[in-house]
C-alpha cells in the first residue's frame, strides 16, 4: 500500500487477477481487515477513489476463487 499511495501519479489503477484478491480491499477500506456488507464497501471504495485516485479491480472477493478460461489458460482478466 505504501508504494501505491507513495506514487506521484494521480491516478493508479490495479488489477488483480488472482484467488481471493479482494483482501487487500477489505484491509485498506476497513483499516482493520474485518469483512463489510455490499454497501459498505462500496462506499469505503468511493472514499479511496475521491481521496486517493486508487482504483481496483479484482477478480474475486475475499474468500472467493477466481474464474479461469480453460480457452486461455489463465485468469479471465
Amino acid at each position: 500500500m505504501a508504494l501505491l499511495t507513495g506514487t506521484p501519479a494521480q491516478r493508479v489503477f490495479l488489477v488483480l487477477d488472482s484467488c481471493h484478491s479482494g483482501a487487500p480491499i477489505d484491509v485498506f477500506a476497513s483499516g482493520h481487515g474485518d469483512s463489510f456488507d455490499d454497501a459498505a464497501g462500496r462506499n469505503a471504495l468511493r472514499r479511496m477513489a475521491r481521496a486517493g485516485g486508487i482504483h481496483v479491480l479484482a477478480a474475486a472477493r475475499t474468500h472467493e476463487l477466481a474464474a479461469e478460461a480453460a480457452s486461455i489458460a489463465h485468469g479471465a482478466l
